[in-house]
């Protein structure tokens, strides 16, 4: 079915004082949009923690309880590398050069993913239209969750908020890994964007990225060491590790109860300017924290890079600043929360409300 025209209101004075506040910034200081040095230091120092891990891994492998901790590291070393570099390169955040970003976005096809089909995905898929009922890819990915108050209720959504935190943790990135890459690769249309179908040539790059990875990730440990079920249970802990870390960074941004779907009229409407939108469908967590300003990659600062998808995330910290004095001025509401048991709270309502409440509603229950 061909998805309808949207469209946003004419922006309003907010973001336009919002760039210029911005583009100020980075004129005072003289400095680009793009990484710096501090942003290439992270990257090489990410990839040595990474194979020193697996080096660690290697020589202690007749070790299983070394085994599972290293794996486990991995695992969230996986979704960090993913956060840190290859999102930047995605959005072209890394270098003004075109090559650098390509060159750094392979870390997807490295770690057993589609750097193609994933950029696609996040960039036709979900930021123009995040939050919006049939528009937003990523964050309408399976039948099993009811998100969006607009959706189609099914029985087993009155349970959503049991089972979806576990479904999250054990089989986010395993579907990733063997299901979704292959689907998304056939897709003629992601998000509001006519793509192009990958040729069989590229379906095979796509399976050669992923037999490559499970030769380095599985293999090879398993040449070296026998102890297939240690290894194979390693494999398990680092999928549960990298489901846990996505799932902080994912529901954090854009599934809570403070954000909104917003829903286009009759005409293809959306209720607000495409700036504002940001603002009611998108949250930051955990902003004065080192520990989150450090690993997650800038996605703790999801509201000013959804402002500005092509600025390196290592301005963020600094924009974010300009991003609540500007909303407050305006007086658009912007949302933080610094807690993250409370984010995990807040996502936790959401799908009891999209679930269990809203079946009780609608069947007068």
């Amino acid at each position: 079915m061909k998805k309808p025209m949207i469209r946003y209101k004419n922006e309003g004075p907010f973001f336009i004082a919002l760039r210029r506040e911005v583009k100020s910034y980075f004129s005072a200081l003289r400095i680009n949009k793009f990484a710096n040095l501090n942003w290439y230091i992270k990257a090489v120092l990410l990839g040595i923690l990474y194979m020193s891990t697996y080096a660690f891994m290697l020589i202690w492998g007749d070790n299983a309880g070394a085994v599972l901790i290293a794996y486990g590291i991995l695992g969230a070393l996986t979704i960090i590398i993913g956060l840190n570099i290859g999102h930047d390169a995605a959005h072209m955040a890394i270098s003004p050069n075109k090559g650098v970003n390509n060159f750094f976005l392979k870390v997807f096809d490295v770690l057993g993913t589609s750097s193609k089909v994933w950029r696609m995905r996040h960039v036709y898929g979900h930021h123009p239209f995040p939050n919006v009922i049939h528009f937003d890819e990523d964050i309408a990915q399976s039948r099993l969750l009811r998100i969006f108050p607009k959706d189609k209720m099914e029985w087993f959504h009155k349970y959503q908020h049991l089972y979806a935190p576990i479904i999250m943790v054990l089989v986010y990135t395993l579907n990733w890994m063997f299901i979704r890459d292959f689907v998304d690769s056939k897709r003629k249309m992601i998000g509001t964007r006519k793509v192009n179908r990958s040729t069989k040539v590229g379906v095979l790059r796509l399976l050669f990225n992923k037999l490559f990875f499970l030769i380095f990730i599985l293999g090879i440990p398993i040449w070296m060491h026998g102890h297939i079920g240690q290894f194979l249970l390693g494999y398990l802990i680092m999928h549960i590790c990298s489901g846990l870390v996505v799932s902080v960074a994912l529901v954090s941004a854009h599934i809570g109860d403070y954000q909104e779907f917003p829903v286009p009229d009759e005409d293809g409407l959306l209720p607000y300017s495409w700036g504002e939108h940001q603002l009611a469908t998108t949250s930051d967590f955990c902003t004065d924290s080192w520990v989150f300003n450090s690993l997650f990659g800038g996605f703790n600062h999801h509201v000013i890079h959804h402002l500005f998808p092509n600025v390196n995330h290592i301005h963020y910290p600094a924009l974010t600043q300009i991003l609540r004095d500007t909303a407050k001025r305006f007086g658009i509401p912007y949302h933080c929360e610094q807690n993250l048991l409370k984010v995990f709270t807040s996502h936790f309502n959401l799908l009891k409300n999209q679930g269990f409440h809203a079946w009780q509603q609608e069947f007068d229950i």
